[in-house]
This record gives structure tokens, C-alpha cells and sequence, in this order.
């Protein structure tokens, strides 16, 4: 398999080709000849064509870790998160030593799958312009993938559906698990959307929901948001395979002039206190609703578009409890404080407290003042 070289492709046209050099662990680009008398200057900050440079080999980044040896304007086209986890579990299946690969192999692994418009060749496996995707197998091997990263073992009847998410989910960006695909609006068929060409058919960035973290649920909600907020983007819906929901997106969308700021924000704010109306609209679990709500709330409150109630306070036999209140914290817990004596306390509500999932279920913003006293009794009190 090893690759030594690849040509790089922008719009049918060579611009130049990407070679390895083993003795010194590191890749080198040289520009086609013929291209740089062209027109197109793909990398003008820090490649250009009309630079002296461009007539010499342009060596990768050695000392960068992110771009993994490559000259940056072509690392951007490695896969993110999981397009690496597809990639590391066809590594282990193939038998192929982690040692022997380098970053050549992974771009021709994309070939002409990448989402930007470099292509890579040769490229590596790929999937017949006909084939159907069975996305029952589809979603289930990607959520093992996901899940059991490393760990995860094939059956054997499973490298087709191997092949199939290799050819439509390793270029797809990001830390969840997406494909790519071309959906038929009226007979529901799916294909590859790497492949173009699919007469009657949606290109779609398909996302691969997640039962327990309400994932598709939730991005379905922040897209409704969105278009309250005034943005213009494609349509976004929910499929269902087998029980699974899915998201899709047939684009992102592109805005049609800039307002001023002002009108910007506030839409946007609108639309994020909204949120709990649309998270239960698209029958996201109650848990998250809270647990997002409190998080989009706090960003609202610090950007002061979010009026918070200022003093809640009670007495509790002698005790004056001021500026009761709760507040999520980074590492997910709660924090219920109040003043006493102008002197603020502090207890830490955990997922293991029965109070950690009415907090997650209401929202902090949304706690009444019988729950506050109920809080403020229980841990400060009691």
C-alpha cells in the first residue's frame, strides 16, 4: 500500500504532487510546471504561485504536531476525529503496522472523499457508483466505532459495511460520527454522496444520532434556533432507521448581506431563549433540556442579555439566606450559594444527588422559590 507520492487534484487540474521523504520522516510539495503559468493561485498567503518559492520544493511542517508533517495548506485535508477513527479501525482490520503509515497514506485514504476541493491520487478503496448503503448496518458499526474506538472488532460479515463507512465517513469533519451521502426525497434510497452524479437525488451531511445524549434531537433543536435567530441555512431534518434517529443537512447555508450588529444579537438571543420550547418540540430528553438550558442561560446572563433575578432570599428559623441560587459548573455539577452575614457558601449538588436531576430537568433559571428553599433547607439547614 505504502504510498510515496500523490498528485494533487483542484478542479481536474494537477497543481502539483506531494511526495515522502523516509531517510528524513517528513513530506515535500512541488508545484506542476504547467500550473503555475495559469490563472489559480490556491494558496496565496503561504504558497502562492507568483512567490520564487513555488519553483522549489515547499517542505512539510516538522515541528507543528497539528499538521502532522505536511505543509499546512494541505494538512487542513486530514480527517478530524473521527474520520481518524474509521481510518484506525481499517488500519487494525487490514493488518497494516501504525508505524508504516504516514500522512500520505491517510490523504489518498481520503482520494477525492475530502470536503474541501484538493483530491488526492491514487486514492485508496472506494465504492461502485450504484451501490446502495444499507444504513441499518451503516449507523450500527459506526456507533460500535465510536464507542469502542481501538477496541472495536469486526465480523466477518461485516467489511463490507466496513468498506461502505470508509468510503462515506472519513472525510466528513468533526469529533461525531457523519457520512455523506445522496438521499432520494421520494423513495428514500441512499447512496454515497462521494460519488456525483446521482440524478434525483439530495447531497446530504448525515450526522448518526446518539439515543443517550439526545444528539440529534438537540442539533435538530439548535438548527430551529438558528433559523429564529434569522440565519439563513439549509434545510435540516430528522430520519429514522430502524428506531435510530439521524440528522441530516443538505448544506450549509450562506447570508445574503450583513445587518447591523445590534439586530444580530438580538435575534440571536430570541432565539436561544427559546430553546426549551424547541428541544421539546423535537422530543429531546428532559435531561438535557436542563443541563443545555442552564449553559446557554449563563452565556446569555454574562453577555447581559439575560435578566436573572437579582436577590432571592429566606429566613430559616434565625437565618437569613441572601442571593440564593444555583449555577452549573465546567465539570457538569451544580452549585447552590447563598450569603449569610455577607459571608457566601457554597455546596456542590453531584450527579449522585437526587436534586442533580430535578436541577437537570428544570433548569437552573427555572427553579421556583419553594425549590430554592427546598435546596437551601436540605444542604444548609438539614
Amino acid at each position: 500500500m505504502i504510498a510515496s507520492s500523490l498528485q494533487i487534484m483542484l478542479w481536474d487540474k494537477e497543481i502539483g504532487r506531494l511526495s515522502w521523504d523516509a531517510r528524513r520522516g517528513v513530506s515535500f510539495f512541488e508545484y506542476n510546471p504547467a500550473f503555475l503559468g495559469g490563472r489559480l493561485d490556491p494558496f496565496p498567503l503561504v504558497a502562492s504561485v507568483k512567490s520564487p518559492a513555488s519553483r522549489r520544493p515547499i517542505m512539510g511542517d516538522r515541528e507543528t504536531k497539528l499538521y502532522r508533517k505536511l505543509p499546512p495548506f494541505l494538512a487542513d485535508s486530514l480527517p478530524d476525529a473521527w474520520g481518524n477513527q474509521v481510518f484506525e479501525c481499517w488500519r487494525i482490520q487490514n493488518g497494516i503496522r501504525n508505524q508504516e503509515i504516514t500522512p500520505l497514506e491517510i490523504l489518498s485514504f481520503i482520494g477525492k472523499r475530502g470536503m474541501g476541493a484538493l483530491e488526492f491520487i491514487p486514492e485508496s478503496s472506494g465504492i461502485r457508483k450504484s451501490e446502495k448503503l444499507n444504513m441499518k448496518l451503516l449507523t450500527d458499526l459506526a456507533q460500535r466505532i465510536f464507542l469502542e474506538r481501538e477496541n472495536v472488532r469486526l465480523l466477518p460479515d461485516e467489511s463490507l459495511t466496513m468498506q461502505s463507512l470508509i468510503a462515506v465517513g472519513t472525510s466528513a469533519g468533526g469529533r461525531q460520527p457523519k457520512a455523506i451521502i445522496a438521499i432520494n426525497p421520494k423513495t428514500g434510497e441512499i447512496r454515497s454522496g462521494q460519488i456525483a452524479g446521482h440524478k434525483g437525488f439530495d447531497y446530504c451531511i448525515l450526522k448518526f444520532g446518539d439515543a443517550e445524549h439526545s444528539s440529534a434531537e438537540l442539533e435538530m433543536a439548535y438548527y430551529k434556533m438558528a433559523r429564529a435567530a434569522g440565519i439563513s441555512m439549509m434545510p435540516c431534518r430528522i430520519i429514522e432507521i430502524e428506531g435510530q434517529t439521524l440528522e441530516d443537512a443538505l448544506a450549509l447555508g450562506k447570508e445574503n448581506g450583513i445587518r447591523k450588529a445590534e439586530s444580530i444579537i438580538g435575534e440571536v438571543a430570541s432565539a436561544i431563549r427559546q430553546f426549551r420550547h424547541f428541544a421539546e418540540e423535537c422530543e429531546v430528553s428532559q435531561r438535557w433540556i436542563g443541563a443545555v438550558e442552564a449553559t446557554l442561560n449563563q452565556h446569555l446572563a454574562e453577555w447581559g442579555l439575560l435578566e436573572r433575578r437579582k436577590n432571592v432570599a429566606f429566613r430559616i428559623g434565625e437565618t437569613l439566606f441572601e442571593k440564593v441560587r444555583v449555577e452549573k459548573t465546567y465539570k457538569g455539577n451544580y452549585h447552590l450559594l447563598c450569603e449569610v452575614d455577607g459571608k457566601e457558601h457554597k455546596f456542590v449538588i453531584t450527579g449522585k444527588k437526587e436534586e442533580y436531576a430535578l436541577i437537570d430537568r428544570v433548569g437552573t433559571d427555572n427553579l421556583t422559590d419553594e425549590q430554592l428553599y427546598s435546596l437551601v433547607e436540605t444542604f444548609f439547614v438539614g
